[in-house]
């Protein structure tokens, strides 16, 4: 790549240390250590330890690859323990940055990964590598870049995360509502309850036409996608009749034992046919909301029901069409299908935005890498900055907390949301929705500085930070910000004195959602609250915290 930094060769900088097989547990013990082997490198969780030690140690700063098999130049950094046979630890020189050198693999992942040698177990060729040229710029600029890029990460991690509760969310709401044996809601046929049922038709693809959807464009959580679409011929003769309708239902009838029983709700008109391994479905929708039915369909291909209904054949099942009408599901009265209908579409509403969020997320990291790279996203010779220029008036609101409530870093971070989001405290943090609550990773760096040494603002101890020895030159100086964190003190402090960490965090997590969600509606606040902390707070408790909220007329501010 074209780059503004000088390059050197990679095998200049580097060598590699293999790892090794060792005796291992899935259970820890005393005097083990995580066995790291490719899931965990993918997944960032230990799943092995071993009690062995004579095998390649690494610690959280060493840079991970995979030298064998299908993942050889997957990338990892973070983990601690010894390394597994099929991965290498990269041992670097004083001249690189951990995180630098991880990213450097990483933008290189695909070349690395196309020069593997070997058909059947692809293994990393070692001559590619450390003859692979890179950019190096100073240590200083790896960290600047490094912390550019680190944040990126961050979200990513957290729009995954959200991503993943949010489908816990979807399937336990599934098992609560339709799990239960003692509900009082008739079964049906579905014979009974629809209108229309119709298979596709094959087709040998051609370049342009009509979109056909097939079993790859339904995803498991009754999504519909349009990646690898298959066209048909544009003058295919009534093709208008397999058009899709909003409210129509669509079934993958054929597939692999474990796929079987997809289903997806088309919400707009579309013209796109579909396969023979598809069945579209109208309902009588007097009787049955189509929303309705294709969660239920969900619900049962979430707990392998057609598992057990399909036909097998030869590396696949299917469930016909005189089949799928005489399957019973349970009916309720059509306001409450609505209701339901409605409940799960918020969560799937919620769920296509940070989809959304993962794309923009994605490009945002590979243009912010490449340009990184290049020399122009930070310039030579500019070191990473751990906290604001402006960070005394920060770090006198932080001194403000805790002369009054020590407690730790989460319970301060939420604190300073409340300031800045609720009483318009100028602090100048972002504040995004992560596993703890909203925070801001700037936080964490200024008060880390502000306990350092050098400055001595705060102490910490057992987890609790405390003001320190210098922390009288924060009061000495007054400051718009530091009478402002006196007033909102003063009027929060009576509240919040006696509370909990986590009833601070719930009160923080409700104010984040009705801010986000522009709403103060308990069954929206719940919903995704749920879908961020599946289980953590229990709605008595939200129903409290946003009764409390509106009490002090805080929704009014949070919702402009």
């Amino acid at each position: 790549m074209q780059s503004n930094y000088q390059t050197k060769k990679l095998g200049e900088l580097i060598s590699f240390a293999k790892g090794k097989m060792m005796i291992s547990a899935a259970e820890a013990a005393k005097d083990t250590l995580p066995y790291i082997g490719i899931e965990n490198l993918r997944s960032g969780q230990y799943t092995l330890y071993t009690s062995e030690n004579n095998g390649v140690r690494c610690d959280n700063d060493d840079v991970l690859l995979v030298w064998d098999g299908a993942y050889a130049g997957t990338v990892g950094i973070g983990l601690r323990g010894f390394v597994g046979s099929t991965i290498a630890k990269v041992v670097h020189n004083e001249t690189l940055e951990s995180r630098y050198l991880a990213y450097l693999l990483q933008f290189n992942q695909q070349k690395i990964r196309s020069a593997a040698q070997g058909a059947a177990v692809p293994h990393l060729n070692r001559t590619f590598l450390e003859n692979l040229r890179v950019p190096m710029p100073s240590l200083n600029t790896q960290q600047a870049i490094a912390e550019r890029v680190d944040s990126i990460r961050e979200a990513q991690k957290l729009n995954d995360a959200l991503i993943e509760k949010t489908d816990q969310l979807f399937q336990s709401l599934l098992n609560k509502i339709f799990g239960s044996s003692s509900k009082s809601w008739k079964e049906e046929k579905i014979g009974a309850l629809v209108v229309d049922v119709t298979n596709g038709f094959a087709f040998r693809p051609v370049g342009k036409g009509i979109g056909q959807i097939r079993p790859n464009n339904i995803g498991d959580d009754g999504s519909l996608n349009f990646d690898s679409i298959k066209y048909i011929p544009q003058d295919y003769p009534h093709a208008e009749t397999y058009f899709l309708k909003s409210g129509d239902v669509l079934f993958n009838n054929t597939n692999s034992i474990s796929l079987v029983g997809k289903s997806v709700y088309i919400d707009k008109d579309y013209k796109y046919v579909f396969s023979n391994h598809i069945t579209r479905i109208r309902t009588n929708e007097k009787v049955l909301d189509p929303r309705y039915f294709s969660i239920y369909l969900q619900y049962l291909y979430s707990t392998d029901r057609f598992r057990y209904l399909c036909t097998p054949w030869v590396n696949q099942a299917a469930v016909n069409s005189t089949a799928l009408k005489k399957i019973k599901i349970m009916v309720p009265p059509t306001t409450d299908q609505h209701a339901i209908a409605e409940r799960f579409s918020a969560i799937k509403e919620y769920k296509k935005g940070l989809l959304v969020q993962k794309e923009k997320l994605k490009e945002l990291f590979d243009s912010a890498l490449s340009k990184a790279l290049a020399g122009e996203l930070v310039k030579e010779g500019v070191a990473a900055v751990p906290v604001k220029a402006s960070v005394f008036p920060v770090w006198q609101a932080i001194g403000a907390v805790l002369q009054r409530f020590e407690r730790g870093e989460m319970v301060v971070a939420k604190l300073l949301y409340l300031a800045q989001e609720v009483y318009r405290v100028p602090l100048g943090f972002s504040f995004t929705s992560q596993n703890f609550g909203p925070y801001d990773l700037q936080i964490k760096k200024a008060i880390t500085a502000g306990a350092s040494p050098r400055n001595g603002f705060f102490q910490q101890k057992n987890g609790v930070y405390g003001l320190g020895a210098n922390s009288g030159k924060l009061f000495k100086y007054n400051s718009k910000i530091l009478s402002n964190m006196e007033s909102v003190l003063n009027d929060l402090m009576p509240a919040i004195k006696n509370s909990t960490s986590a009833q601070i965090e719930c009160l923080a997590t409700v104010c984040k959602v009705v801010q986000d969600a522009k709403s103060d509606d308990l069954t929206t606040i719940n919903d995704k609250i749920q879908a961020w902390k599946p289980n953590k707070f229990r709605k008595a408790e939200i129903e409290g915290t946003l009764k409390f909220i509106k009490s002090k007329g805080w929704n009014k501010k949070l919702i402009k």
